[in-house]
């Protein structure tokens, strides 16, 4: 089953879920902070090691930050920051120009430590975020919004690692085995991917209905003239 999925289409759907991810309280982000636009961080490419410029006026702050269930984080010089719903690129734009009052030109590299799993219910991704606690494939499924009665139950993948070698559990949640075999701890950057049914009979209806409909709404067009003409003639 695996190797009929677009293993790229899945990555550049999970590049995209990255980028377009809203910070959740829980998260850890990790903030370092340069000053003249980052030439610090420039100098410590080239050279491999991190160079302390005359004054001090580029040395780098890096700080650890958990995410409060209020969406806030407390930054020194800052204070109580709401980043709840913020997007990487937004909370950088939005440092950047809290530190301007104190700092000269600063450049902020920050990356959202979090935990969180991809779920692909057919071609529909999702980020769900893991519990501080092991979470399981139900517990994901739930929050992802439950399943829907197009999707199928029993070929459930959980794929972890690189895409091109990744490790992959099959899950089946139609029989009590399959449930007693599913309590896998998710991790995180694990992939879960939920496939719709079979569903030819579906399908192929699908495909007859317009031709089945449109002469039978005509059929009943004509009939409620009938009717019409008889009433009034009466």
């Amino acid at each position: 089953m695996f190797k009929d999925m677009d293993t790229m289409k899945i990555s550049s759907s999970i590049d995209k879920l990255n980028n377009d991810y809203l910070i959740q309280p829980g998260d850890e982000i990790t903030i370092k902070l340069y000053t003249r636009q980052g030439a610090q961080l420039i100098e410590a490419i080239k050279t491999s090691v991190t160079n302390t410029q005359e004054g001090g006026q580029q040395s780098s702050g890096q700080g650890v930050y958990i995410v409060s269930n209020e969406g806030k984080i407390t930054i020194p010089v800052i204070g109580s920051l709401s980043v709840g719903k913020l997007t990487e690129s937004g909370l950088k734009d939005l440092l950047e120009r809290k530190f301007e009052k104190d700092y000269i030109q600063p450049y902020v590299a920050l990356k959202v430590e979090n935990r969180r799993v991809f779920v692909f219910k057919g071609n529909i991704a999702t980020v769900v975020s893991l519990n501080r606690t092991p979470t399981n494939i139900f517990e994901v499924i739930a929050k992802s919004g439950g399943l829907e009665r197009q999707l199928s139950t029993s070929d459930i993948l959980i794929i972890r690692g690189d895409l091109k070698q990744p490790t992959i559990f099959k899950v089946d949640l139609q029989t009590f085995q399959g449930i007693r075999n599913s309590e896998i701890t998710l991790q995180s950057k694990d992939i879960v991917y939920i496939p719709e049914k079979q569903r030819k009979f579906i399908h192929a209806m699908n495909d007859i209905a317009p031709a089945v409909t449109t002469p039978l709404a005509i059929l009943s067009g004509i009939l409620s003239t009938v009717v019409l003409l008889v009433t009034v003639t009466k």
